[in-house]
């Protein structure tokens, strides 16, 4: 539905938040105000390119400012509470990036307040992921692999270590809420991460639906590999590998050896797709 006349306001002005102003404008809102990091130009060259009438300079005072009908925050997870906290207050409609904070137990102070805050978890709304979750729940629990690498070194220790441990939490957020929202909330069962020396290269962990679904969890960093979210149910699984396409298999195809291929082959039979163009 269009929100035609609607007054949207935009602190962030990076990659994220060009790929938003399009779906706003497309939406109907109209983008009013920018917002970027407090002593940065990068704002009002953002809004010459997207034609965006007003900058300002503090994007607390925009959080704050009454003279929008929507907000969206689209900013690196450090300043994203500090600004929510303040445009939440207003009781308007906040659209904002993930993640909000690199902690559950910050945000459990307000989850109850917040009612007109939706946090961009995109990947809810593939048609991949509604396929997954109807699949996930069709039947009994079922066992899941979620695999999450990540395009980083090892980790060490000091600021590196940090900024790299960030990179990790703020990336691996798309695959669990990805797994929440297929199998709801998870409890962890077990963990262990993969050391050489001093420093840590992967991790691995184990879930537990609140039905009994068992998720197990593949941190493989810097891995030869892709996102990727497998749900098997018996004879029958679905992969979703990336998040935007699915395959369905069932069974297997045993190939008996030949001339050319002198070895037995068993191949997973693939009896379905879903993608992101699917209904």
């Amino acid at each position: 539905m269009k929100r035609a006349g609607l007054r949207l306001a935009l602190i962030g002005c990076g990659r994220v938040a060009a790929f938003h102003v399009p779906a706003c404008r497309e939406a109907g809102f109209t983008i009013a105000s920018v917002a970027g990091r407090l002593g940065s130009g990068r704002a009002r060259e953002f809004a010459t390119k997207f034609d965006i009438p007003r900058v300002e300079g503090d994007p607390a005072a925009l959080a704050a400012d009454p003279n929008w009908d929507a907000l969206l925050i689209a900013t690196p997870p450090g300043p994203t509470l500090d600004l929510l906290r303040i445009a939440a207050d207003s009781g308007r409609p906040v659209l904002v990036e993930k993640p909000i904070a690199l902690s559950s137990e910050v945000l459990r102070r307000h989850a109850r307040d917040w009612r007109q805050v939706i946090v961009g978890y995109n990947r809810r709304f593939y048609a991949t992921a509604r396929a997954a979750r109807e699949f996930a729940r069709k039947g009994g629990p079922c066992l899941a692999q979620l695999e999450l690498p990540e395009d980083i070194p090892m980790i060490g220790v000091g600021a590196d270590a940090e900024a790299r441990t960030e990179k990790i939490l703020t990336h691996s957020v798309h695959g669990f809420d990805l797994a929440r929202f297929v199998f709801g909330d998870l409890q962890q069962v077990a963990i262990q991460g993969r050391r050489a020396g001093s420093v840590r290269d992967g991790v691995a962990a184990m879930f537990r639906s609140e039905r009994g679904d068992v998720i197990q969890y593949v941190g493989n960093w810097n891995a030869s590999s892709n996102v990727s979210l497998t749900i098997d149910r018996g004879p029958r699984r679905l992969q979703l590998r990336t998040f935007e396409t699915g395959t369905y298999f069932e069974g297997i195809d045993v190939i008996e050896p030949t001339a050319t291929h002198p070895i037995r082959r068993y191949v997973p039979r693939s009896v379905g797709e879903v993608t992101l163009g699917d209904p």
